[in-house]
């Protein structure tokens, strides 16, 4: 959600500039939950509602 009202176009670059505000307890799933969401984008993009 940050990522998308920041305009960044990959989650990642939210991450890289924003992780070191974020508490360490709050990271431990945070790579599985940005592999998730790319997944899920490239799903969207895929043309499923086309």
């Amino acid at each position: 959600m940050v990522s998308y009202q920041l305009g960044h176009s990959d989650i990642s670059t939210t991450a890289n500039l924003y992780d070191k505000f974020v508490p360490e307890h709050f990271k431990v799933g945070f790579e599985a939950a940005i592999k998730e969401r790319k997944e899920l984008v490239e799903w969207l993009k895929g043309g499923y509602f086309e």
